[in-house]
């Protein structure tokens, strides 16, 4: 949880110049940590109840996706915030799953 405490330190100084590499690329590797630590409280919550695991192939995508982003954000800054629209897109589009119990 403590990566997710430093996204609005982040995203305030990214927002404040969305033309800096330096403040993409930090923005772009708090997401990426945070991305990695939110996946291993998944992985806790999958040793308990497993009607999650089909969010574990989006995960992926979703970090391949940041690792890309963090490498582009170097050429063009910007693209930290189409980056994220694709991955809010990614989540918003899970499929249902219901658990028959």
């Amino acid at each position: 949880m403590f990566w997710a405490t430093l996204l609005p330190a982040t995203t305030a100084w990214f927002g404040s110049d969305i033309y800096s590499s330096t403040a993409a690329w930090l923005y772009a590797v708090n997401v990426i940590v945070y991305n990695i630590s939110f996946s291993m409280v998944r992985n806790e919550v999958l040793k308990i109840n497993d009607r999650l695991k089909h969010l574990y192939i989006t995960e992926i995508a979703s970090l391949i996706l940041n690792i890309i982003a963090l490498f582009i954000v170097f050429f063009w800054p910007p693209f930290i915030m189409i980056s994220l629209l694709m991955d809010i897109l990614l989540w918003s589009i899970q499929p249902v799953v219901r658990h028959k119990g």
